[in-house]
């Protein structure tokens, strides 16, 4: 590993420079966890965001517009969303390069997005039956 400030070659995993002193770590970046928890923020959003819209926008459009205006605006509000928060979610798992962990992240996207298209549909046919 060569020293930042003064390119002096050091051993692997060296704290500081033999030569000059200097920290050997700073300015390293720990990726993986800056991704894990990007990753981890963006499914707690989108999370909320399927959340808010099929709890309370969803009623509320169904309340004060015609049936057919209401429908088109569910499912156009959930297929946006649906499809932002499964690209975002799958595409931060690739970034992650340990297996172990990437197989557990994608396990965990696929189980959110089965369960908010079971969320949707249960709402939504709630809904429906009402009318």
């Amino acid at each position: 590993m060569k020293c930042p400030k003064c390119s002096h070659p050091n051993e692997e995993g060296a704290l500081f420079c033999n030569h000059c002193g200097s920290s050997l770590i700073e300015g390293k970046k720990d990726w993986n966890s800056i991704l894990l928890l990007a990753w981890c923020v963006s499914l707690i959003f989108f999370f909320v965001a399927h959340f808010i819209n099929s709890w309370l926008i969803t009623p509320y459009v169904l309340q004060n517009y015609d049936m057919t205006t209401g429908i088109k605006y569910i499912q156009i509000s959930q297929t946006i969303i649906s499809i932002c928060s499964t690209l975002t979610s799958l595409i931060i798992p690739f970034a992650i390069p340990k297996m172990t962990y990437k197989i557990i992240a994608f396990i965990i996207v696929i189980l959110t997005v089965i369960g908010s298209i079971i969320v949707n549909c249960a709402n939504l046919s709630a809904y429906l039956s009402n009318y």
